[in-house]
C-alpha cells in the first residue's frame, strides 16, 4: 500500500472492505460478555484448497504499543463478532454455502441472477485514490465489483 492508502486506512478504517482476490478487512464494533461495546481490525484471508473447499484465517490488529488490557478487548471484540462464531458473521457461515449449492440447481442453470443491490460508486470529493470508494450504505457493491474482476481474471485470454 502507498503511503496515502495507508494514510486513508488509518484515519478512517472501512467497516467493511476488501483486498482483491482474498482478503477481507472489517473495523467493527461488537458487544461484549460484559455489557460494553468494544472494538477491533480484523484481517480475513480466504485460500482456496480445491473445488468447493477454502481455508479462513482471520488475523486481529493492534497498533505498536496498545495496552495489554485493551488487546484482550480487541481479540474478545474480534472473536465474538466474527467468524463462524462471531454474531456479526455466523450467518454468512450458513448462508453462503446454501446460495452456492442452489445456484447449481435447474434454476440456476437456466436463469438470469435479478440483482438489484448495487448504488453504484459514491466517491467523496476529497478522496485521496483511484480504488473505487462507496460513501454510506452501499448495498452489495463491494461483492459485485469483486465478481467482476474475477470474472475478469478468470476468462483472460479465453
Amino acid at each position: 500500500m502507498s503511503a496515502e492508502q495507508l494514510h486513508v486506512l488509518a484515519k478512517a478504517p472501512p467497516v467493511v472492505g476488501g483486498m482483491f482476490p482474498n482478503m477481507n478487512i472489517l473495523f467493527i464494533y461488537s458487544p461484549l460478555r460484559d455489557g460494553t461495546l468494544g472494538s477491533a481490525l480484523v484481517l480475513h484471508s480466504i485460500m482456496p484448497k480445491g473445488p468447493h473447499h477454502f481455508e479462513w484465517t482471520t488475523y486481529y490488529f493492534a497498533e505498536k504499543g496498545t495496552p495489554e488490557h485493551i488487546k484482550v478487548m480487541m481479540r474478545a471484540a474480534a472473536t465474538l463478532g466474527t467468524g463462524t462464531s462471531g454474531i456479526i458473521e455466523q450467518d454468512d457461515s450458513d448462508t453462503w454455502p446454501h446460495m452456492t449449492e442452489s445456484a447449481k440447481g435447474v434454476i440456476g442453470r437456466t436463469e438470469t441472477l435479478k440483482y438489484q443491490a448495487i448504488l453504484g460508486e459514491n466517491r467523496p470529493a476529497d478522496w485521496p485514490d483511484k480504488a473505487k470508494v462507496y460513501e454510506g450504505f452501499g448495498k452489495d457493491d463491494a461483492q459485485w465489483e469483486w465478481w467482476l474482476a474475477y470474472h475478469k481474471l478468470m476468462t483472460a485470454g479465453a
